[in-house]
């Protein structure tokens, strides 16, 4: 940019043209560099090096963070060693020419890398080898089916090599993974509902979800946890919503106490969504509501002796102010020669004053 500046405008367009041919160059490298690490990986996982395969997929990625290439081939290193020693049973069993077990190391390989070119075109030699009759077809047909995640073909396959052979071991190997496969998809599907669910806070529909996968199978730590985190949440949501459905209850010391502990509990629950949110905001704007006093007006006739078991005795009156916090209260009238009043008032929060009459007026 000197030259720029010096007013040399065709000395600063070649400097220029010079940087951008070096950031083409950078760029051609880069690409280069990326393709040569996806081929070696490539080599090294049909050599069944899952060590130099991590590695060369490994840089790849940082060369390129967005190439799918490189993140299936981190994916199918990763799984390698679940691989290869199926590979290897499935070259074994074709030494002592058993194709059933061939047939199905082969295709338990592609369950795990679908794209295992030793595993394809192994698979299909071993069907070759397994034979051309009825069952063996169908059996054959059943693994390749499975091998490629198509369960429900799969099982027809092997359902139709049951009716050539109904005690043939491998119909009822291929059965028994076919099943296994189904279930597992179920408690994926059951988990993902049950998340869905505790992501709308629909709690109790949560735990039933966690629920039916225990039911399958009680080991199932996923469904074990998610039904302690759920029931939980859905015990803390119906306590809060029982308060505020009958806020009168929080004129109790006891209750308000309780309420106070129940904020904090929701307070401290991480998501906490918008409908716990709401619950909590709401019990919060009521509480301070209950500390605020409130004026009662007490009308009596002059003559009834006027209590409140807990505040005090006020004696007779014909009108009398006093104040007290939102709660429940019993106002008890007595006069000689008369019977007996009771009242049970609740001082309602938000007002600023309330009027009750008490007087003794049935003689005795």
């Amino acid at each position: 940019m000197g030259a720029l500046d010096a007013g040399n405008m065709q000395i600063a367009q070649q400097r220029l043209d010079e940087a951008a041919l070096l950031l083409d160059h950078v760029e051609g490298r880069a690409s280069q560099a990326l393709a040569a690490q996806l081929e070696a990986g490539e080599k090294a996982l049909a050599a069944g090096r899952q060590e130099l395969a991590t590695q060369a997929f490994d840089l790849a990625r940082r060369i390129d963070p967005s190439d799918q290439r490189a993140a299936d081939g981190q994916r199918r290193a990763l799984r390698l060693n679940g691989v290869l020693p199926l590979l290897a049973d499935a070259q074994n069993a074709a030494s002592s020419h058993d194709y059933s077990r061939e047939t199905q190391a082969y295709s338990h390989a592609l369950e795990l890398d679908p794209r295992n070119a030793t595993a394809k075109s192994g698979l299909a030699s071993a069907r070759v080898a397994f034979g051309d009759d009825n069952y063996a077809k169908a059996v054959g047909a059943g693994f390749a089916a499975l091998g490629a995640g198509r369960i429900g073909d799969a099982r027809a396959a092997f359902e139709k090599a049951r009716t050539y052979r109904p005690n043939g071991a491998e119909a009822a190997e291929g059965l028994r993974r076919a099943d296994a496969a189904l279930t597992a998809r179920g408690f994926v599907a059951i988990r993902e509902r049950a998340a869905a669910l505790e992501a709308q806070e629909r709690w109790e529909e949560a735990v039933q979800a966690y629920n039916s996968a225990l039911k399958s199978d009680p080991s199932l730590v996923f469904a074990q946890q998610g039904k302690i985190r759920a029931a939980g949440r859905a015990e803390l949501a119906r306590s809060l919503q029982a308060l505020l459905d009958r806020p009168e209850r929080l004129a109790a010391q006891s209750v308000r106490d309780q309420a106070q502990a129940l904020l904090e509990t929701a307070k401290a629950q991480l998501p906490s969504g918008p409908v716990l949110r709401s619950q909590t905001t709401r019990l919060e704007l009521l509480l301070p509501e209950f500390d605020k006093p409130v004026r009662l007006s007490l009308v009596s006739d002059n003559a009834t002796q006027v209590a409140i078991p807990s505040i005090g005795s006020f004696g007779s009156f014909a009108q009398r102010d006093i104040v007290l916090k939102p709660g429940k209260y019993t106002l008890i009238g007595t006069r000689n020669g008369y019977r007996d009043v009771r009242r049970e008032i609740t001082i309602a929060p938000g007002q600023e004053s309330q009027t009750i009459s008490i007087s003794c007026s049935e003689p005795i």
